[in-house]
């Protein structure tokens, strides 16, 4: 089960948890994902956070939808790469 089914998943059970989730998704994906899983320099995250206005709202908003989701995550992480190898 991939992030964005859990959070549906969960906020199901327990919709009055829905906005606190979804506002705990953009710190959850850099810090967990891109930080520790995908060993991505805190020096290009933050580089890419200060170019990428909005970055923060366009993820918990995609958080419901799996493609959308999926793929916001994986051009994210695609530009912080590149951040890194500039």
């Amino acid at each position: 089960m991939g992030m964005s089914e859990a959070f549906c998943a969960y906020t199901t059970l327990l919709p009055a948890d829905e906005k606190s989730i979804r506002h705990a998704v953009p710190a959850k994906i850099i810090n967990q994902y891109f930080h520790l899983n995908r060993k991505r320099s805190q020096r290009a995250i933050i580089a890419w956070q200060a170019q990428s206005e909005g970055w923060e709202t366009n993820l918990a908003t995609a958080i419901g939808e799996d493609v959308r989701f999926d793929a916001a995550v994986r051009a994210m992480d695609d530009r912080i790469k590149q951040s890194e190898l500039s």
